[in-house]
């Protein structure tokens, strides 16, 4: 048997069901995907059972799939690597975490459901943090969550936004290109399913910079992202039981999920240290290079913009 974490009866059915995993064939397909890696001169890829099930579980174990999505995750490193590498683990990466601006919850909605991840930015100084901080913080969840979380691989993840007490100037530093990037990223590259966004107490005054973010993102994720007028509004679509004991909910308190993706941080220190060495090399690639303009298609995109 693959060397992968044994996963609940629920999750096992819905990977059943809904991803077409067959347990008893696991082996062949996480091998067949290692050896295309192998066989590939430009990608240097992390080849571990855990890794590789992700991608075939978020690509619902079509191979030719998992191995588009293994090889965008590494080329966007030598495409754009101001954004995707030297995510290492440092003090201010530590101080970032203990503010909690992305906290995926203790407990997903049913026990084959989503993940809840929470995202607050109240208290998120950009004097101090930039948004390529928050941006790289991102990464790194997801990249723990790969290997960590299996709800967040098998059944997705829902994402609950919380603007309450952002100044105005928050938004107003809003770096476009790196939200048009992470949007991508999280679309060609993530092996998850894209889950909705849910964004509460969102200033009005901030509308049109929301408006212009969301036609940065792709089609996907800007068809699932809903701006809601009150906490009634959300629990359509996330009960309240599944929020933070501080939203009024029995999901943990903010302060225990800090705590653990503390620990998590540490945890990844030594992975993240060694992450930067897999990446591709675009010049030995065979056939059509990757390259900014066919990642993220960024020419010309800013001249399309159209804000209300």
């Amino acid at each position: 048997m693959a060397e992968i974490r044994e996963i609940s009866p629920e999750l096992a059915e819905k990977a059943r069901t809904e991803l077409n995993e067959v347990e008893k064939r696991i082996p062949e397909d996480i091998a067949a995907l290692r050896e295309w890696i192998f066989k590939q001169p430009h990608l240097n890829a992390r080849t571990n059972d855990q890794f590789l099930v992700a991608f075939l579980r978020g690509c619902k174990y079509s191979l030719q799939k998992a191995k588009q999505k293994i090889d965008y995750f590494h080329a966007f490193k030598s495409i754009s690597p101001k954004e995707f590498t030297n995510i290492q683990i440092s003090d201010k990466t530590m101080k970032l975490t203990k503010l909690g601006p992305l906290l995926p919850l203790p407990n997903p909605m049913k026990p084959d459901g989503p993940r809840i991840i929470l995202t607050r930015y109240e208290g998120i100084d950009l004097d101090e943090f930039s948004y390529l901080d928050l941006f790289k913080n991102q990464i790194r969840i997801f990249d723990i969550a790969m290997h960590e979380d299996d709800n967040c691989v098998i059944g997705g993840f829902i994402n609950v936004v919380d603007m309450a007490n952002v100044k105005l100037s928050f938004f107003l530093k809003f770096d476009p290109v790196l939200g048009k990037k992470f949007g991508v990223f999280t679309e060609k590259a993530v092996p998850f399913r894209v889950g909705s966004v849910h964004i509460i107490n969102f200033p009005s005054e901030a509308m049109t910079i929301l408006k212009m973010i969301q036609q940065l993102m792709p089609k996907k994720i800007k068809e699932r992202m809903m701006v809601h007028p009150t906490m009634e509004s959300l629990y359509e679509y996330v009960p309240k039981e599944y929020l933070p004991e501080e939203y009024g909910g029995n999901n943990g308190r903010i302060g225990d999920s800090i705590e653990t993706w503390e620990k998590l941080m540490i945890k990844y220190k030594n992975y993240f240290e060694e992450d930067d060495q897999y990446k591709t090399n675009e010049e030995l690639r065979i056939g059509t290079k990757v390259n900014s303009e066919s990642l993220f298609g960024l020419e010309g995109s800013f001249r399309k913009l159209e804000v209300d």
